[in-house]
């Protein structure tokens, strides 16, 4: 997991870009303790650049919502970008995309507000 802070000085935009396999586990707990940690130190739009994510299971799905629902709770707004299309699939079979805000590319989602 990358963590970066585009062109915003007060850190308001963190984009995490996420590895080849999101599956839960440890990683998961680092994952929610880091979207805790950036949403306590203001950080109200984090995106998640999916672009590079290969494998997805439903405790990588769960790790996702979760954020969704910790950044939603501090009137922010979570943002999925670059989802390559078999994940696609996955979140509309599962329902899970009339939820997020799925956006094509890590600029459109910059540019979202």
């Amino acid at each position: 997991m990358t963590i970066a802070y585009p062109h915003n000085a007060h850190k308001s935009t963190a984009v995490i870009e996420l590895s080849e396999q999101v599956i839960g586990g440890a990683d998961a707990m680092d994952f929610s303790a880091k979207i805790s940690e950036l949403v306590a130190s203001g950080t109200n739009r984090i995106i998640l650049d999916l672009n590079k994510v290969e494998i997805i299971n439903s405790s990588g799905f769960g790790m996702i919502v979760a954020a969704h629902t910790t950044v939603r709770k501090s009137a922010g707004v979570l943002i999925l970008a670059n989802v390559p299309v078999r994940v696609n699939k996955l979140l509309d079979m599962t329902r899970l995309s009339s939820i997020f805000t799925i956006v094509p590319t890590l600029k459109e989602a910059m540019e979202r507000e």
